[in-house]
């Protein structure tokens, strides 16, 4: 299952305006892809160019890190375990679903085998079921009754409870029936619930669909809702006419009266109720040939399918061949559902995802492509690895998710190995998941659950990120083949039921031991120790081990040791240790097909000696752990790590340092850093690494390290210093990659120049801004647009140095644009040179000037002083001093005690130096002091102070600030100067208001923000801010508008 919030589709309408430069003939529409995840403010990005999402990859669904460790809980006395006295074999469903006023009833009857003597029975059903006590019945196999005496319901525990008048006897069979219940089709995105859409005539059309994972199948029918317990499931669905419905298993029958039709589906296979899955709807459908691989969509978007239809059933063909198990279900269906709280749900022979998940429309670029294919690689996978084996319980969600990760870059590089996805996993896996480790309470892969909110807390990095990550390297410690062969074992052997991590392990020494008798030391593993103690030191443990490598290039030898990977603020006492698999390359070793694990650090051996194949030359070099395939960070002494670098930069080693090594170097610098195990300086040097490269994944690895330093650096004398190595390090692979997508492209060259193109705009390279001027012009002019991967980017970096004609274009388009475009919009003027945002006849003056501002003049207002602080850093103190002059306008604008306020807290986030810092200080006591808003924003100036005087800017600014002068042979600003961060601690800081919250961004008091929560969210600063999708109406309306009005 896969969940990324923020999802929607953006069009931007070039329209016919008067006095603008467009000619006749239809108005062209400027497509832009959906903007990236929403992000809280505090982890908004400084620097980031336009077009660039600050997490190409998609989070899975992903819960926060633990606040504490969670204590081991015993199933037997878990009052949110159901009892192990029964258990269910088959359930008889029938539910009646009314599309008129969105409510459902049902019927349900449960074969039981009784496990031991007992009289009561314990099963799940949620608060929303209505569910009359005398519905309850319980037959014994021979339909004698055995009388009920109670019904008793937990809203806690989400239980029904069923006392019997005499106990039921071990080894014998019952039913228990439920004659009726009902609820409402569900608001919240989970049970069984409506969703909606609006058709291309406006017309909102509901349909009603299921999302049970984890425990949300007792929110529509009465049931024994734990993973561990398969049943058959035998469904009937009545529903209006003017519907269809679909679930796990093909159709058995129809019948129909005058209003309604009933559909009953075939036996499913034993299986788990979260898998269990259904949706009633007027969808359309692209099919195969014998229709057993179909996509529905809504009419408008079904026919995007294509990459759908062609991905999924490649990727079931590739995962039937290498698990040597053939796929069990007799056909898959895959739904675009238009609300869905989570990306993708692995429904058995249903799965469901969000619309840009599985459908291909005009909006998708390049980086939504490789998610469509990689979630459907991922989903599909889970039909294997959590549906036909399912991990036992929530305790161990890594055995569904973590292979599920594996699989959609194992499988997807098989259909497609352009997109490089073996390589790229390093950057948007492990490096998580090594980030992620650094939390002091994190919990292990293998760690207890009880509650609800602890198994939603096991859908994380870790389970996911990690998961797939360690998985990756058992592949790698046991050798590809072994482990093939010993997966395969484990799903053969516990196909229907229920696995657990000592199930895999043990499948996968016997398949190791097997291929050592045949050939001995094709897999090695550390003296006296069996591969299910190897494993287990990875799942069962939280962390991760950084490497420390000091090696002797005259005695051929490396000396290595092992220590847990920390943050630099941790206060953990604790240690752990784990046995880790030594892999090496050298300068005259270097093959890579050829690796094998040299030798193990131990839990009790604090270090190893190594051999190493080198001559004693300055051009020798020795890589561990190369590509990565280890789980953990490698720490070389100074000379070894200079070989490295120096290896990397020269051409002739291209082919022999591949992409994955060339992302694990670039990752594991910035990680050192990160943790203070490594100078800042390295992080700035790493980035010569990606001159010339043509690779994507290693540019993946290069956005992570530039990203970084930029948000660090921005708003800081050595800025426009910075961006002259970003112009170095782009130009070349710019020249040969341009802004214009070509037919020829492959994924790789439009993924590259996803990453490059922007930051070479960004930097300044006169070659993009022109042609990306030039793009712009014809785009108003000749109606030729601008391809999605680079829309975005066209948008933004043509207006800061085009004409005013063009600029006036887009802002009149802004103006008559309503919703998303016109945030679209707001977002693209924002790129444009200062003087037109806040000179005395810039927009925003001009805003200011209305008499009476309406709602939507606020959130055109909020939304250009977001783009500016988040996306502008040259704009940002021109907006601060214009903010300063004329902060009682913007005050009287908003007419509120909060708008303001939220403005400033914004700005001063975005503070990277003492001076500054000292002179909204100043300026904020003398103008705010006993105002209401005063102590938030005082609140938020503490948090900067802290973060200036005792943070990276204290320890490291001024190393990198010297460095980057001179690698550029550029100086600091002579005399004066307002943006140099502090050198020394000026005392103690103020402390932050007790209840005052920190910094934060929202709009206007009463106005819809972006994303699916308006109130609460707001969009990265990478992308542009949205807050639905956009329909083709909205925008046939527009065009409309504007030529009548022309």
């Amino acid at each position: 299952m896969v969940q990324w919030c923020g999802l929607l589709v953006l069009v931007a309408t070039a329209a016919l305006v008067r006095g603008s430069a467009l000619g006749p003939g239809p108005a062209p529409r400027l497509v832009l892809p959906p903007a990236g995840r929403i992000q809280d403010d505090a982890e908004k990005l400084l620097g980031l160019p336009a077009g660039v999402q600050v997490d190409p990859a998609p989070p899975r669904r992903y819960s926060p890190a633990p606040k504490a460790a969670v204590k081991a809980v015993r199933a037997d006395a878990d009052p949110y375990r159901l009892p192990q006295n029964v258990v269910p074999t088959r359930y008889q469903l029938a539910l009646t679903v009314d599309m008129t006023v969105l409510s459902f009833t049902g019927s349900v009857s449960i074969s039981l085998n009784v496990l031991a003597d007992t009289d009561t029975i314990v099963l799940h059903a949620a608060d929303n079921l209505g569910l009359p006590e005398d519905s309850v019945r319980v037959e014994a196999a021979d339909h004698s009754t055995v009388a009920v005496s109670k019904v008793e319901r937990n809203s806690q525990y989400s239980t029904v409870t069923v006392t019997l008048a005499a106990p039921l006897q071990k080894n014998a069979h019952y039913t228990l029936s439920f004659s009726s219940f009902s609820s409402d089709l569900l608001g919240d995105l989970s049970g069984f619930y409506k969703s909606s859409y609006v058709t291309s005539d406006g017309t909102t059309r509901y349909l009603a669909t299921t999302q049970f994972e984890s425990i949300n199948a007792r929110k529509a029918f009465p049931c024994f809702d734990e993973p561990s317990l398969k049943a058959r499931f035998d469904i009937q669905i009545t529903h209006d006419k003017g519907y269809g419905v679909r679930s796990n298993m093909p159709l058995l029958s129809t019948s129909s009266d005058d209003r309604t039709q009933t559909t009953v589906f075939k036996s499913t296979v034993p299986m788990s109720t979260y898998l269990l899955a259904w949706v009633v709807s007027d969808f359309e459908k692209v099919s195969n040939a014998d229709e057993t691989f179909n996509t529905w969509a809504r009419k408008d978007i079904v026919a995007g399918a294509t990459i759908s239809q062609q991905v999924g059933q490649e990727a079931l063909k590739q995962l039937a061949e290498y698990t040597g198990i053939a796929y069990v279900m007799p056909k898959t269906d895959q739904f675009a559902i238009p609300d869905f709280s989570a990306g993708a749900m692995e429904n058995w022979g249903l799965v469901t995802y969000r619309e840009p998940y599985l459908i291909k429309t005009e909006n998708t670029d390049v980086s939504y492509e490789q998610t469509i294919s990689t979630i459907i690689c991922h989903e599909l996978s889970h039909q294997w690895t959590g549906n036909l084996v399912t991990m036992d319980w929530w305790s161990n969600t890594w055995l569904n998710e973590g292979f599920a990760t594996f699989f959609e870059n194992f499988i997807c590089d098989k259909i497609n190995p352009d997109m490089k996805l073996i390589e790229k996993a390093i950057t948007t896996y492990a490096q998580v998941a090594f980030n992620n480790d650094l939390i002091d309470t994190q919990h292990a892969m293998s760690s207890p659950v009880s509650s609800p909110a602890e198994i939603e807390a096991k859908f994380d990095r870790i389970s996911y990120s990690k998961g797939g990550t360690v998985l990756r390297m058992f592949q790698h410690i046991l050798t590809p083949a072994v482990f093939q062969k010993g997966l395969s074992r484990y799903l053969a052997t516990n196909m229907f039921m229920n696995g657990t991590p000592e199930k895999l392990f043990r499948a996968l020494a016997a398949e190791a031991a097997a291929a050592n008798d045949k050939t001995p030391d094709t897999v090695s593993l550390p003296d006296n120790v069996d591969f299910p103690a190897v494993a287990r030191s990875w799942t069962e443990q939280p962390g991760a081990p950084v490497v420390t490598a000091s090696c002797d290039f005259r005695a051929k030898k490396c000396t290595l040791s092992q220590q847990q990977l920390r943050s630099a603020s941790s206060t953990s006492k604790t240690s752990n240790k784990w046995y880790i698999p030594v892999t090496v390359i050298t300068s005259k070793s270097a093959d890579l097909s050829a690796v094998k694990t040299v030798a193990w650090l131990t839990p009790d051996k604090d270090s190893v000696s190594i051999d190493i194949d080198v001559d004693d030359d300055s051009a020798q070099w020795v890589i561990i752990n190369p590509q990565q395939t280890g789980y953990y960070r490698v720490q070389y002494d100074d000379a070894s790590r200079g070989r490295i670098l120096a290896a990397l930069l020269d051409s002739q080693n291209e082919a022999v340092l591949d992409g994955a090594t060339r992302a694990q170097y670039l990752s594991d610098v910035l990680g050192l850093a990160q943790t203070d195990k490594l100078d800042w300086t390295e992080t700035v040097k790493a980035l010569q690494t990606l001159k010339d490269t043509q690779n994507s994944a290693v540019w993946l690895a290069g956005f992570r390290v530039i990203s970084t330093l930029a948000n660090e650096l921005a708003n800081t004398d050595v800025y426009s210093s910075f961006k002259i190595i970003l112009d170095k390090v782009t130009a070349s692979t710019f020249e040969k990659v341009g802004l214009k997508v070509k037919e020829t492209d492959d994924h790789n060259t439009r993924h590259l120049r996803y990453f490059v193109a922007p930051y070479a705009c960004a930097s300044g390279n006169a070659d993009c801004l022109a042609e990306a001027a030039t793009m712009l012009k014809d785009l108003f002019a000749n109606s030729v647009l601008p391809h999605v991967d680079m829309a975005r980017a066209v948008l933004c970096y043509g207006l800061k140095t085009t004409d005013d004609t063009v600029f006036a274009n887009v802002k009149q388009l802004w103006q008559s644009a309503t919703g998303t475009t016109r945030s679209d919009m707001a977002t693209a003027l924002a790129c444009a040179p200062s003087q037109k945002l806040v000179s005395t006849t810039g927009l925003i003056p001009e805003l200011l000037s209305k008499t009476k501002a309406k709602e939507q003049d606020k959130s055109d207002l909020y939304d250009l002083f977001d783009s500016i602080i988040t996306q502008q850093p040259d704009h940002r103190r021109a907006l601060l001093d214009f903010v300063k002059g004329n902060w009682q306008k913007i005050d009287t604008f908003f007419g509120d005690t909060e708008s303001l306020a939220m403005v400033l807290t914004s700005i001063i986030g975005t503070i990277r130096n003492d001076a500054e810092l000292s002179e909204v200080q100043q300026w904020v006591r003398s103008t705010f002091s006993g105002r209401a808003e005063y102590a938030n924003i005082q609140g938020s100036l503490s948090i900067i102070e802290d973060r200036l005087h005792n943070g990276w800017y204290r320890s490291n600014y001024e190393k990198v600030a010297a460095y980057i002068y001179l690698e550029t042979n550029t100086h600091p600003p002579a005399g004066p100067t307002t943006s140099h961060p502090p050198t020394s601690n000026p005392g103690p800081t103020s402390a932050r208001p007790t209840g005052q919250p920190g910094p934060t961004s929202a709009r206007p008091t009463g106005q819809p923000g972006p994303g699916p929560n308006p109130s609460t969210a707001k969009p990265n600063g990478a992308s542009f801010v949205a807050a639905s999708t956009t329909t083709l109406l909205s925008l046939v309306l527009l065009v409309a508008a504007l030529a009548q009005r022309a």
